[in-house]
């Protein structure tokens, strides 16, 4: 397997694992402060922000600049 379809393959995986998190719902059975709820949302919002970092670095060449689409209409 060469590098970019790994790479393709990686980004593709990880767009998912983003849709995914966005699906995710949470019910606090306690029904006590919300801190839960909280936390949980905290945690995830984290693991999101690094998903995302992941996929701009997929976007950046080897300089560190941004890649410009090429489906650009």
């Amino acid at each position: 397997m060469d590098f970019f379809s790994t790479v393709t393959r990686r980004k593709v995986e990880l767009e998912k694992f983003q849709d995914r998190l966005g699906e995710l719902t949470f019910f606090d059975p306690a029904c006590g402060c919300g801190n839960f709820l909280i936390i949980a949302y905290r945690e995830l919002r984290l693991l999101e922000i690094e998903v995302v970092r992941e996929l701009i670095d997929y976007e950046r060449n080897s300089m560190g600049e941004f890649i410009a689409p090429l489906d650009v209409a």
